[in-house]
């Protein structure tokens, strides 16, 4: 199911809960909570590439866009698409780079923000 993704409002200071909790790890693959999230995931995530446009060859949702607070993201690189289940940021490699970036829940802001070139990071995917 597409969902309406949660918006901070910079100019009301409107600042939904959702978006600063920490979210729970995910313990049972087979969960129903587990799974509609990663579909609504995927499905909201398609619906922004259709109506946005991929045009930077990356783009992604974590599942507390969408009003989950499961440690859930999904990612399109170029041609794929990954779901990250549980990731951990492990290392930080390379040349530090400056990106001017977005998000879909401060939409109307865009930031300079410090990449490495090379990170790794550790994850699950949907099945665990």
């Amino acid at each position: 199911m597409i969902r309406p993704i949660v918006t901070y409002d910079i100019h009301s200071g409107n600042n939904p809960e959702i978006l600063q909790k920490k979210l729970r790890e995910v313990t049972d693959f087979n969960d129903p909570e587990t799974q509609n999230c990663i579909r609504d995931l995927n499905d909201s995530l398609d619906d922004l590439i259709e109506k946005e446009g991929n045009k930077r060859g990356a783009i992604g949702l974590s599942a507390c866009q969408i009003g989950y607070d499961l440690a859930v993201s999904t990612v399109t690189l170029g041609d794929q698409r990954y779901n990250f289940v549980n990731p951990k940021l492990e290392s930080e490699n390379g040349k530090e780079r400056l990106f001017r970036i977005g998000c879909f829940s401060l939409y109307e802001y865009r930031a300079m923000v410090r990449y490495n070139d090379d990170v790794v990071i550790s994850y699950q995917d949907e099945n665990g």
